[in-house]
């Protein structure tokens, strides 16, 4: 993100940093803070908010009945554009930082709606199929049980 701010490559502020700016403007702090530390706060918010959204998927996708791998992408790749379209269609217009969709740079809404769908994607990786599926985490707990009765019975024989 800062990469690509940095190297004017489209032309525009990464929508970030313009919900940053936006964020000082109300609290009266633009004009103190240095643009080093603007791009700093706008990075560091963006990452708060993607690690907390990602967090959520990871605690949600528990009581998801995901079943694959294919799935497990799919929920997502669904998850990030769903960000985006709750963010870029919803409430950045709301606070007036950007128009939406369909009144902004195409590039713009093209290049945001790729970068979630990287973002899902990243995700997805990350993310594992229900874990009764292919002996994840559910069935190791239950060959542990099962090993550990029969490790006893096994003690109690002579």
């Amino acid at each position: 993100m800062l990469a690509l701010e940095r190297s004017s490559l489209f032309g525009w502020r990464m929508p970030p940093r313009l919900i940053s700016d936006r964020f000082l403007e109300a609290v009266r702090m633009k004009q103190k803070t240095p643009p080093r530390g603007r791009r700093v706060l706008a990075a560091a918010l963006h990452f708060l908010f993607g690690g907390t959204c990602g967090a959520l998927l990871g605690a949600a996708s528990a009581a998801l009945p995901i079943r694959s791998r294919r799935a497990t992408m799919g929920t997502a790749l669904a998850y990030a554009a769903g960000i985006w379209a709750a963010s870029y269609a919803g409430w950045v217009p709301a606070l007036r930082v950007l128009p939406p969709p369909h009144h902004d740079r195409k590039d713009r809404q093209t290049a945001m709606l790729l970068a979630h769908l990287v973002y899902g994607a990243t995700l997805g990786t990350s993310l594992k199929p229900d874990a009764t599926d292919r002996g994840g985490v559910a069935a190791a707990s239950r060959r542990r049980v099962g090993a550990s009765s029969r490790t006893r019975s096994e003690r109690r024989r002579p």
